[in-house]
């Protein structure tokens, strides 16, 4: 996020308080669920699955979703505007990412004491009209993002923290194990008691495609060469090494053509394409995937995927934006810290030589609970059981 001149970002406060305050005025609070997000113009998997749930408990749903760039910023001024609009009139609003709509506002809040965890935590308001419920986009806690990157080059500054209010309004928060909680606690900033594990409905499609593959492998019988997507984690700041864009644009793994089927998938926020949090489709079809230290590791591991990292620059990450969960020290046989040893690995292994899954499944453990099953159900539970509460 560019540095904005901070009168700038006041008067947009007041201009978006303003608004809010007066639709919230005239407008009367119905059994609404605003579902928000600024990355994407398609709803989620997420988004479609708990709305088609709530919808069965009565509640009505709006799906608010707009992709933010510089050529629509006029559209999405009357998409602020909108969106404005419902937030005073929903009981929920559900997000998938940060969203400044939310976090400028000035919501009616919980009054309740700090909560468990609550030590150091910045925010400890939760709105309650409405209420607010944020499902990150990913799954697990890999590298560090919100608050922990907080004055890295990877992360925001303190200042942008202070005066958008980054993460703030949020009464509760999702994640998809009880490995994350503690993670997403420090990155959101938030008591302990405010993130809740439930899974998410992406995980339940994933299940669901992997069962497919493994139908259509049988049926296939399956030769030829091995499917290898190499996925590259987001680098926000221009001058941070960027070691598998390297990679490509040498074609510096030419030494695998004769065995494997190379496909890249570059983060669609490099190209300032929409981020839609549903998996990569090119994953589907790949048995291998490697990746420096992007969350599509726990896609893959869902799907059965095997895992390769490439942490070149690992000491610098580790610096900026910093890592929650280190692959060296978890899981070191599937860590490649150079070209060669990338080759050599995943060479061998497509040969026949023995994959060392149980690493992998020691990197996941904790952050993707497999009995959190059904989570389009489970969390339209949970938002019907807070929105009513009082």
């Amino acid at each position: 996020m560019e540095r904005v001149p901070a009168w700038i970002t006041s008067a947009a406060r007041c201009l978006l308080n303003f608004i809010y305050k007066l639709f919230d005025a005239v407008c009367p609070r119905g059994n609404y669920v605003v579902f928000l997000s600024r990355q994407t113009s398609t709803p989620s998997y997420d988004f479609a699955a708990i709305g088609e749930a709530l919808e069965k408990r009565g509640y009505r749903c709006v799906y608010l979703v707009k992709k933010l760039k510089t050529s629509n910023v006029i559209p999405y001024a009357f998409f602020a505007l909108k969106s404005l609009y419902w937030l005073a009139r929903c009981r929920v609003c559900i997000l998938d990412r940060y969203n400044p709509l939310v976090s400028m506002i000035d919501f009616k809040c919980e009054d309740c004491p700090t909560q468990e965890g609550g030590e150091g935590a910045r925010h400890l308001e939760f709105p309650c009209e409405p209420v607010v419920v944020q499902i990150w986009h990913a799954f697990g806690a890999f590298k560090k993002f919100g608050y922990q990157s907080i004055g890295t080059r990877e992360g925001h500054s303190e200042s942008i923290a202070r005066e958008f209010g980054i993460h703030r309004n949020y009464s509760w928060i999702l994640c998809t194990g009880e490995g994350a909680r503690k993670a997403y606690a420090e990155a959101f900033s938030y008591p302990l008691d405010r993130i809740v594990a439930l899974g998410r409905p992406e995980y339940d499609k994933l299940l669901m495609l992997t069962e497919k593959k493994r139908v259509q492998d049988r049926g296939a019988g399956g030769a030829g060469k091995a499917g290898i997507i190499i996925a590259p984690t987001l680098r926000k700041d221009c001058h941070s090494s960027h070691p598998l864009r390297r990679l490509y644009d040498s074609g510096a793994l030419s030494a695998l053509d004769p065995i494997a089927d190379i496909r890249w998938s570059f983060h669609p926020l490099d190209d300032r394409k929409d981020a839609p949090g549903a998996v990569n489709e090119g994953l589907l079809a790949a048995d291998y995937v490697v990746t420096d230290y992007s969350s599509i590791v726990y896609e893959a591991w869902i799907l059965n995927k095997k895992v390769l990292f490439y942490a070149e620059d690992i000491d610098e990450y580790i610096e900026s934006p910093g890592l929650f969960s280190n692959p060296i020290e978890i899981c070191p046989s599937l860590v490649a810290t150079n070209e060669g040893e990338l080759v050599e690995k995943v060479s061998r292994w497509i040969s026949g030589g023995d994959y060392p899954q149980n690493e992998l499944d020691r990197f996941v453990s904790g952050m993707v609970d497999e009995r959190l099953s059904n989570a389009a159900e489970s969390i339209a539970l949970f938002v019907e059981e807070v929105s009513t509460i009082r």
